[in-house]
């Protein structure tokens, strides 16, 4: 959704197309799954919407979509992000930390309500809050 003023609207939709088969081998039966993830169509969108010159600046999402993979793909756009990321998540409370591989699970954070919490590109003035998720190049706060 894209909202100027009082106005919001849809940028994009996609319906999920589930065109593979597979075996489940527990149950022994027939399932289906769709060749796109939902990572894969959530950048889709995204580009879709640059393609088509919506203007934004941020891109808001809940964990399902905070992977290592769609934060630089957004900051690869220049674009600011503010997504969820799961509690078993590692992070870096500071550049000593991620220096020293000390990493530590969301889950063990006491600053997040149910153990979620937010991360988005830091700033200058923010730069003493800088926050580093493990394996993504990206601080973030």
């Amino acid at each position: 959704m894209v909202s100027y003023n009082d106005v919001v609207l849809p940028f994009g939709y996609e319906i999920v197309h589930k065109d593979v088969s597979f075996s489940d081998i527990k149950t022994r039966k027939v399932k289906r799954k769709a060749s796109t993830s939902k990572n894969e169509h959530f950048r889709n969108l995204i580009q879709q919407s640059i393609d088509n010159k919506v203007l934004f600046d941020h891109v808001l999402a809940d964990n399902w979509f905070g992977s290592k993979e769609n934060m630089q793909f957004i900051h690869g756009l220049d674009k600011k992000f503010i997504l969820g990321v799961k509690s078993n998540r590692t992070v870096a409370l500071s550049d000593k930390d991620k220096k020293e591989g000390k990493f530590q699970q969301v889950s063990s954070l006491n600053m997040m309500v149910e153990r979620r919490i937010f991360f988005y590109p830091f700033d200058q003035e923010n730069l003493h809050k800088r926050r580093w998720i493990s394996r993504c190049s990206i601080p973030c706060i």
